[in-house]
């Protein structure tokens, strides 16, 4: 019943988020991955839709397991308008990609998971006339996660831990005084430890999950302009499990 009521006031709150592409921030969280691996070549691709008060995108995430112990995960990460890096549309422009490597342990209905992984993207901000701030980051990661999966229900919780590298770009001048202000911050704090937490639930009619999910820092950010929450509808297909059936 708990799981129900969540997934439907995200959901909600989802879909009555206001649009604010115009907005500027110099970080968002990407989704902490949380699929269930339970053996050799297991495989899940999730595509997941993120709306939130700053963060409006979308991700893509696969998770591998290699052997019995082992697995990798990617991600790539796209929010905010293509217009932005054209200079038409005053907002943000977020893309980046994950690349993690871990292991993960079976459990009765479920896994356990710890990926260490390395992020690398691009920020970039359009303002107005010609002034843009551009920046290239990256980030060194560690995530843990346990997941709950039965047959009809999944649900996780996960933890990150990165440290966020700001490593160069262009700042102009001829923007708003906080602006320039948190770019000054984060110059100075670079590179920065950022603890972030996540959740996820949803319905799972094998080998197809639907669901929400959330993924926020967790820690004061006053002053930098981070977009601190995230949240997304996912859909995900257990690759594993079709091969499976069709053998």
């Amino acid at each position: 019943m708990f799981a129900i009521r969540y997934i439907g006031l995200l959901s909600l709150f989802m879909l009555v988020a206001p649009e604010v592409y115009s907005q500027h921030y110099y970080y968002g969280p990407s989704t902490i991955s949380m699929h269930a691996l339970k053996g050799k070549h297991d495989a899940t691709a999730s595509f997941s839709i993120s709306r939130s008060s700053l963060i409006q995108g979308w991700e893509f995430q696969g998770s591998y397991a290699v052997n019995r112990f082992l697995a990798v995960m990617v991600n790539y990460m796209n929010a905010g308008e293509k217009e932005v890096l054209k200079n038409q549309t005053s907002g943000a422009k977020l893309r980046c990609g994950e690349l993690g490597i871990g292991v993960y342990e079976p459990l009765h209905k479920g896994s356990a998971h710890l990926f260490g992984g390395y992020s690398r993207g691009n920020m970039y901000n359009y303002y107005s006339g010609e002034e843009a701030s551009d920046f290239t980051l990256s980030k060194i990661f560690l995530q843990s996660s346990m997941v709950y999966d039965d047959k009809y229900f999944r649900g996780g919780v996960g933890i990150r831990l990165s440290y966020l590298i700001y490593e160069k770009g262009v700042v102009p001048i001829a923007i708003p005084e906080f602006e320039l202000d948190a770019i000054t911050l984060l110059e100075e704090k670079s590179p920065l430890f950022l603890p972030e937490f996540g959740l996820n639930a949803g319905v799972k009619l094998s080998p197809v999950y639907l669901g929400v999910g959330m993924t926020a820092i967790y820690r004061q950010t006053d002053g930098l302009n981070f977009a601190r929450l995230n949240s997304s509808i996912q859909l995900a297909v257990e690759l594993g499990s079709l091969f499976k059936k069709r053998k």
